[in-house]
């Protein structure tokens, strides 16, 4: 049996993986990416009542495709995220279905879905977990101490945010970082033969990290 891998996995590692593509390599594009608001930004949910089933994401495709609104081509200003730049997978009734187009990254109910499985094969689990590390950039860039040295939230001074150390913990109302990965199982079997079964599991960083100016 094969599973519908390489389509899946290449999609992963194309759009959800690789990094959101800024007007303007700076810290106020970084402030400004619209792809952090609640209805863009990456998330997880329920879908047909099966838990953590459907993941949904945005991606700016602009750099490399025009949608008819940038200009010159291939650079919209302002950078808005279109329905074709919201994209997703989810588990429906045994299919694997892949996001075409969407208008919120606030549910998996709307847009568009497609299947990317085959017939021959039922998908008995798709599952999503999301996680989140925390780096407090405004405790790597102070130091209350210049004599010494060391950035606040160095706690070893060995110059690197380590485990543990303070710079790893956002504080209310000064600047973070937060670093977000995917973790993503998917079973299926024949459908002919249902003792025929199979399960790949994947772990997919997400590149483009998301930036907070003042952490709540």
């Amino acid at each position: 049996m094969i599973l519908p891998t390489k389509r899946f996995q290449q999609v992963i590692a194309n759009g959800m993986g690789s990094p959101i593509i800024y007007p303007e390599n700076n810290l106020s594009s970084l402030k400004n990416n619209p792809f952090f608001e609640a209805t863009t930004d990456i998330a997880v949910y329920a879908f047909d009542s099966v838990s953590d089933s459907c993941l949904v994401y945005s991606y700016n495709r602009d750099e490399a495709e025009d949608n008819g609104t940038a200009s010159p081509i291939g650079v919209e200003t302002p950078l808005v995220v279109d329905t074709n730049e919201r994209l997703g997978f989810r588990l429906s009734n045994g299919v694997l279905e892949m996001r075409q187009t969407g208008d919120t990254n606030g549910n998996c109910d709307n847009s568009f879905w497609q299947s990317i499985s085959d017939d021959a094969v039922e998908i008995t689990e798709l599952q999503f977990s999301l996680t989140e590390k925390e780096l407090n950039v405004t405790s790597m860039t102070k130091d209350v101490n210049p004599v010494d040295g060391i950035m606040d939230g160095d706690d070893n001074g060995d110059g690197l945010c380590d485990v543990g150390e303070t710079c790893t913990t956002c504080v209310t109302g000064e600047s973070c970082l937060i670093v977000r990965n995917v973790a993503i199982t998917l079973t299926g079997q024949l459908s002919a033969e249902p003792t025929i079964t199979q399960t790949i599991t994947a772990l997919v960083r997400i590149r483009n990290d998301k930036f907070i100016e003042l952490f709540p």
